[in-house]
C-alpha cells in the first residue's frame, strides 16, 4: 500500500514538474530544449531521466504542431494557387469568346487584364 502511495505521489510530482517545464518553455522565448537537456545532465541521474523524458515529449509535440501548421499552410497555398489558376483560365475563356465575337484585341486586354501576347496565343 505504501508503495502504491509512493508511485501515485511520484506520478503527480512528474505531472507538476511537466507543467512547470511547459510553463517555463512558454514563458521564456529564449530558452531552448537543448538548455533543458543540459540542465537535466546537471541534476541527479534519477531525476534527469524524468526531465529527459519530458523534454523528448515536448520535442515530439512541437514537431507534431510544426507539421500540422506546415500542412495547413501548404493546403492554404495550394488552394490559393488553384483559385488563381482558375481565375486565369476564366480570363482566357472570356478572351476566347470575345475573339469569337470579333472584338478588337485592345478591348479584350482591357476587359480581361490579359497581355496581348497571351490573347494572340488564343487566336491560333
Amino acid at each position: 500500500m505504501i508503495a502504491l502511495d509512493k508511485i501515485d505521489k511520484q506520478e503527480k510530482g512528474i505531472e507538476y514538474f511537466e507543467t512547470f517545464i511547459r510553463y517555463i518553455m512558454n514563458a521564456r522565448n529564449d530558452l531552448e530544449l537543448k538548455a533543458v537537456y543540459d540542465m537535466a545532465k546537471d541534476i541527479s541521474i534519477e531525476r534527469s531521466d524524468v526531465i529527459m523524458t519530458i523534454a523528448e515529449k515536448l520535442i515530439k509535440e512541437g514537431m507534431e504542431k510544426g507539421m500540422e501548421k506546415g500542412m495547413e499552410k501548404g493546403m492554404k497555398k495550394g488552394m490559393e494557387r488553384g483559385i488563381e489558376k482558375g481565375k486565369w483560365e476564366e480570363k482566357r475563356e472570356v478572351a476566347r469568346n470575345l475573339l469569337g465575337l470579333g472584338v478588337e484585341i485592345d478591348k479584350i486586354i482591357k476587359a480581361t487584364g490579359l497581355e496581348e501576347a497571351e490573347i494572340k496565343k488564343l487566336m491560333n
